[in-house]
């Protein structure tokens, strides 16, 4: 049995509440909370067919297991095993593509990259020199109330990036008794 790795937050709990809180003012904090999102991690190698581009290059690829969408990323540190706990909460069943679609797309960003860098003729190849299927990236779910509407927003473990994932109006705070 292969290990669960997730790479580990860039950003804290505390650092995904003070983003949304940047946002909305008053706004009253309910809960925050960790989840992860499933991922194919795959580094390429480039490889250059002219002698005037010596050495090799390395194009780090992520692609969202959900949707299929690929995208360049900068480097990541270094995938850490998940805790029991955390592991029996990930769905790996979740997963809508295969690892040949998810090598393909991981291919096609980085080829893509490439060509807009090199010049017009230059030869290259790609080789694969790491993966990790899955690697699950770490998010925030930020729960807070603002001017009478829940707002749920989801932040971005590694860059702090925030997405809005709900907005219910009509909700309250709860009240405490204390």
């Amino acid at each position: 049995m292969t290990e669960t790795l997730a790479l580990p937050p860039s950003v804290s709990a505390a650092e995904a509440w003070k983003v949304i809180a940047s946002r909305l003012p008053r706004a009253e904090l309910q809960r925050v909370d960790q989840d992860h999102h499933p991922f194919t991690a795959i580094v390429w190698t480039v490889q250059y067919s002219n002698k005037r581009f010596p050495g090799a290059t390395k194009i780090r690829t992520l692609v969202d297991n959900l949707g299929g969408s690929a995208f360049i990323s900068p480097p990541w540190d270094r995938p850490e095993p998940i805790d029991a706990d955390m592991s029996e909460k990930l769905d790996w069943s979740r997963h809508k593509i295969t690892d040949a679609q998810a090598r393909n797309t991981a291919r096609h960003a980085a080829a893509t990259t490439l060509m807009r860098k090199v010049k017009v003729g230059q030869r290259f190849d790609l080789v694969e020199s790491e993966s990790c299927r899955p690697l699950w990236k770490p998010n925030w779910t930020v729960v807070a109330h603002w001017k009478g509407t829940e707002v749920s927003v989801l932040v971005d473990g590694l860059d702090a990036s925030y997405y809005v994932i709900k907005s219910t109006p009509g909700k309250t705070a709860p009240t405490s008794s204390v």
